[in-house]
């Protein structure tokens, strides 16, 4: 049976060639698929919009240490750092957010993240 989970490849290339590390700021970052929240198990894996852009030592941490641990040391969620790459993907328009039925934290997380940069919230 096919996957109904929304799959785009353009994504992860875009993160790792034009975005930097969500945390630290550097360049040629590894695309990393919220895990955790009930978006990951055994086979699974999170929709393609819901990545984010971490430097590789900071995703091997993630994952080696638990995403728990990981969002308590640095203090960012990874609903955070999804909706930041988000962000720049629509921004740099290799997607358009308003083609797909994000979830409600999602639009929360876009809300802070957008009113951080401009000042503006996003509304749903």
């Amino acid at each position: 049976m096919a996957s109904r989970i929304y799959r785009n490849k353009d994504i992860g290339k875009h993160i790792r060639e034009e975005l930097t590390c969500c945390i630290t700021g550097q360049p040629n970052p590894v695309n990393h698929h919220l895990i955790g929240y009930g978006y990951s198990g055994t086979g699974t894996k999170a929709a393609d919009y819901l990545q984010m852009s971490l430097c590789d030592s900071l995703h091997r941490e993630l994952h080696d240490d638990g995403w728990k641990s990981f969002e308590k040391k640095y203090g960012r969620s990874q609903f955070s750092m999804v909706a930041e790459t988000l962000v720049k993907l629509h921004v740099d328009c290799v997607i358009d957010i308003q083609d797909f039925i994000l979830p409600e934290w999602l639009y929360s997380e876009l809300s802070k993240f957008t009113q951080k940069l401009t000042g503006q919230t996003y509304e749903n």
